[in-house]
């Protein structure tokens, strides 16, 4: 990757496995949420877990050490995209720890929807 030495960019990978940017256990376990606060209750979103599994799948390309740390977490958000929460047959765009009302929640997002997709296809290179 031009431009970054692989220092910093090995620090954000290990963040991203590692931090709390995907939850390890507990209701929730192999979501990634929206955003990491002290202040708010996190929120598993969908959409980023897309997003995390199309970065876990360049982690394996660019770094093929680490890619048994990335298909274990690509694994646990696999696991919980398939027992994701759905409401009436709509896929829930936020899930909040604990559970709340979310206005977001009365819709499906076909963005969102596009990225978890574009997510799952990522991840399909990802197979030993």
């Amino acid at each position: 990757m031009a431009g970054v030495t692989p220092e910093p960019a090995d620090r954000v990978a290990r963040w991203l496995l590692d931090g709390p940017a995907q939850l390890k256990d507990g209701p929730g376990a192999g979501g990634v949420i929206g955003r990491v606060s002290a202040e708010e209750p996190p929120f598993i979103y969908p959409e980023i877990c897309g997003y995390h599994l199309s970065w876990l799948a360049w982690l394996v390309r660019w770094s093929p050490a680490q890619r048994e740390a990335a298909t274990a977490a690509a694994a646990r958000v696999l696991r919980w995209l398939e027992s994701h929460d759905r409401e009436n047959g709509r896929f829930v765009t936020r899930v909040h720890r604990p559970p709340s009302e979310d206005w977001r929640n009365r819709a499906e997002f076909s963005f969102d929807l596009g990225m978890v997709l574009r997510g799952l296809d990522a991840a399909t290179v990802m197979d030993p």
